[in-house]
Formats: structure tokens, C-alpha cells, sequence
């Protein structure tokens, strides 16, 4: 017995695929966050106003507008506020300044000043000290931001690289089928479908170098930006600080000076200056008063 079988299937099979990239995460790391928040609360401080009182014959005068104590003896000693007043915990900074009236030359530096505050020692920084203070900061926030800029650029080129793909599928097959024999033929049809999920991962490595590529980019800027105001910084307190110098006759130098930072109380300090300048010693008060916004 011979049979044959004739079959025919036509087959039909949709397919949609979504691609779902997973939502990147915040890139800035908490440390950062937390500088931000300090530098937030630090900014709330209490303004501080800084008073020149005149004390004994000395003379009280305005320069630029601002208030300065003037000392005169065989020398003539200057001193005033760089600013009346400064944000919260700012270092208080004062502009100091001696003429050479006598007929002798001598050096002047930072040295020369010594500075109580209701009785305590404060500070009085160094050219140097400041100069390499400023480096120093220069450093951590580089070294911030270059950890920052690595882990945001490996989380970038994380996220750009890989995507998930998920979708549905359904299929029909339908068909009809005829066999033949000696003794009798045999019809039919037939029809199935088929329907699932299907879920994976797609991988872009060029794309994760493009994000990574752009964070480095950004990265380099922001380094770029902290040592130009590094430099800055630099330049400024070579211009303006006191510097070792010496004086000649019928001269005059000054500068910048810098004092340890200190609380000041509801009720107000006061500040003792002291210049001690080839024998002669010139005293200075300046009260430290808090002011409310």
C-alpha cells in the first residue's frame, strides 16, 4: 500500500520588541552633597563688624571708607579693617602700614604684630603660611573632584553601555493536509498558535566610551577652573599681604595681615593689636560686635 501525504503550512509570526534602558542614577556622590550643605550653613553665619576705638592721642581717620587708627610716635603706625564687616567665621583680615620718620632703616614683616582677643593669643599667618594654605586646599578639591569625575565617569559609561530589551511574541501556524491511499482519501486542516515573553541585554561599548568621554571632558574643566582660582588666590596674597621688607628713611611700607579665627559672643569682644616696630610698641583696640541680618 502506497501512500502520499501533501501538506502546506503558511506561517505567520509577529514579533515587538521595547527596549527599556535602566534610569541612570544621580552621579554626584553624597560627599559632595555634604560640602555643599557646609558651605550652605557656613554662609548663614552671623556677620561680625569690626570698630576702630581710639585710644589715648592717637587720631581716627577714613581711608577709602573705611575706618583706620593712625598711632604717631618716632614712628607712624597705621591700622584698619579690610572690610567693616565679615561673613561669620571669616579670618579677620587688617590693613597695617608704618612710616619711617625716623633716620634709621629696619625691616618689617608679620613678626613685628602680635594680636589678643579678650585675652587670648590669637594667630597672625605667615605669607607663607597663607600661600601654602591655599595649596593645600588647592589639593583636596582637586583630588574631590577627580574622585568625583572617575566614579560618575564609570557610572556613565556603566549606564550608556548596557540596555535591557524585553517584548512579547505570539505566532499562528495554520495548514491543510491530504492523504491518499487505495482505499480511501483523507482530508483536513489544522491551526495552532504560540504566544511567550522573552527578556535581555544589549551591549554598546561605543556608546559608554561617548558618556565617559564626556564626564572625563567635564571633569578636566572643573580641574582646569580650581587652578586658575588657585593661581588666583596665589597672585592675590603675594599683592596684598605683608611681606618681609625693609624700610629706609622717609619710607613707608604695609600690607595685608591675617589673624587666627575666634568666637565672638553675644556681647561683643575686643581685640587688641600690638605693634612692635624698632623699639617703639603701638597698641590698637578694635571691638568685634556680632550683626544681625
Amino acid at each position: 500500500m502506497g501512500d502520499g501525504i501533501e501538506s502546506r503550512t503558511i506561517g505567520l509570526h509577529n514579533a515587538r520588541t521595547e527596549a527599556i534602558h535602566k534610569k541612570p542614577l544621580n552621579p554626584t556622590p553624597r560627599y559632595l552633597t555634604a560640602l555643599a550643605m557646609a558651605a550652605l550653613l557656613a554662609g548663614c553665619a552671623t556677620p561680625i563688624r569690626t570698630d576702630p576705638v581710639v585710644s589715648g592721642d592717637q587720631e581716627r581717620i577714613y581711608r577709602d571708607g573705611l575706618p583706620a587708627l593712625v598711632s604717631r610716635k618716632q614712628l607712624v603706625v597705621l591700622v584698619s579693617p579690610v572690610t567693616v564687616v565679615r561673613e561669620g567665621k571669616e579670618r579677620l583680615r587688617l590693613i597695617v602700614s608704618v612710616a619711617n620718620t625716623s633716620n634709621a632703616s629696619f625691616d618689617l614683616d608679620t613678626s613685628n604684630f602680635s594680636a589678643v582677643v579678650d585675652g587670648r593669643p590669637l594667630k597672625v599667618f605667615t605669607h607663607e603660611e597663607i600661600a601654602q594654605e591655599i595649596k593645600t586646599r588647592q589639593a583636596w578639591a582637586t583630588f574631590a573632584v577627580a574622585l568625583g569625575g572617575a566614579m560618575q565617569a564609570a557610572s556613565a559609561q556603566q549606564q550608556a553601555s548596557y540596555a535591557s530589551t524585553s517584548g512579547t511574541y505570539n505566532s499562528n501556524t495554520t495548514g491543510n493536509f491530504n492523504a491518499y491511499g487505495t482505499r480511501s482519501n483523507v482530508h483536513g486542516n489544522y491551526n495552532a498558535a504560540t504566544t511567550g515573553t522573552y527578556s535581555g541585554w544589549t551591549y554598546n561599548p561605543a556608546a559608554g566610551q561617548a558618556a565617559a568621554a564626556a564626564v572625563n571632558a567635564k571633569t578636566d574643566a572643573n580641574m582646569a577652573n580650581l587652578h586658575a582660582q588657585g593661581q588666583r588666590a596665589l597672585n592675590e596674597a603675594a599683592r596684598m599681604m605683608l611681606k618681609q621688607t625693609t624700610v629706609f628713611p622717609q619710607s613707608s611700607h604695609g600690607g595685608q595681615i591675617v589673624l587666627g579665627e575666634f568666637e565672638v559672643p553675644e556681647a561683643g569682644s575686643t581685640l587688641e593689636l600690638t605693634a612692635k616696630v624698632r623699639g617703639e610698641t603701638h597698641i590698637f583696640q578694635l571691638t568685634q560686635q556680632r550683626q544681625e541680618k
